[in-house]
C-alpha cells in the first residue's frame, strides 16, 4: 500500500511540474483582469502542494496494513467501470457526429443505467431533463460553442 501511495504522489508531482511549466508560458495578467495562465498556475501549485504533502506522509508513515476491502468487490464492479470508461470514449467519438444534446442524452442513459437499476421511464426522463438543462446552461446562458453534429442540435 505504501509503495502505491509513493508512486501516485510522485506521478502527481510530475504532472504538476509539467502543468506549471506549460502554464508559465501563458500570460498571467493581474488581479483585476487575470490572464489565461492564472488559473492553470494556481491549480498547478495546489496539485504540487497536495502531492508533496501526500508524498511526505507516505514516506513518514511506517508499513501499513493492506486494505481489508478489495478495490472491486465483484467482477460486476470491474465490468461497470470498464463500461463507464467505454461510454466516455463513445461520447468523445460521437459528440461531433450526433451533436452535444443527443450524445449527452445517450451517454446519461448508459451511465445512469450502469450505476443504478432505475425504471426506464425514470431513466429516460432524468436523462432528457439533464441533457436539456446542460444544453440551456452551456449554450444559451454561457454562450459556449457546442458541437451541433450532422443532425443540427
Amino acid at each position: 500500500m505504501r509503495r502505491r501511495e509513493i508512486t501516485a504522489s510522485i506521478s502527481f508531482l510530475v504532472l504538476a511540474l509539467v502543468s506549471l511549466e506549460e502554464a508559465l508560458k501563458l500570460p498571467v495578467g493581474n488581479w483585476k483582469v487575470p490572464g489565461p495562465g492564472f488559473f492553470p498556475i494556481v491549480l498547478g501549485f495546489v496539485v504540487l502542494a497536495l502531492a508533496a504533502s501526500s508524498l511526505g506522509a507516505a514516506l513518514v508513515q511506517g508499513k501499513t496494513e493492506p486494505s481489508p476491502v478489495p478495490l472491486f468487490v465483484s467482477s460486476t464492479g470491474k465490468r461497470r467501470v470498464w463500461l463507464a470508461v467505454s461510454a466516455l470514449i463513445g461520447f468523445n467519438l460521437l459528440v461531433d457526429v450526433l451533436g452535444f444534446l443527443l450524445t449527452t442524452f445517450l451517454f446519461l442513459v448508459v451511465v445512469i443505467r450502469l450505476l443504478s437499476c432505475q425504471h426506464w421511464k425514470i431513466l429516460l426522463s432524468i436523462s432528457f431533463l439533464l441533457s436539456v438543462f446542460l444544453y440551456v446552461l452551456l449554450d444559451l446562458f454561457l454562450k459556449l460553442p457546442l458541437p451541433k453534429g450532422s443532425i443540427g442540435f
